[in-house]
């Protein structure tokens, strides 16, 4: 198992607390850390404005890529 510390916004943090973790995006500069997490993983959230660790979850499965933007209209 490894450990992933994701580092994001206090708006991309409520978003993934809305979705309840099920699918979080990154950017493409992210894509050789994201094919090398597997089940069973951890991902640590870091919420920057806050200045604090706020969620461990588990990542559940692989990962895919989505051109489509989730929540904008």
């Amino acid at each position: 198992m490894n450990y992933y510390m994701v580092v994001t916004t206090e708006i991309d943090y409520e978003w993934d607390i809305d979705n309840h973790f099920k699918c979080a995006g990154f950017p493409e500069r992210n894509r050789k850390s994201l094919q090398m997490m597997n089940p069973g993983d951890g991902i640590i959230y870091y919420v920057t404005k806050r200045s604090k660790f706020m969620a461990a979850v588990e990542v559940a499965g692989e990962y895919f890529i989505q051109k489509i933007l989730y929540g904008m209209t």
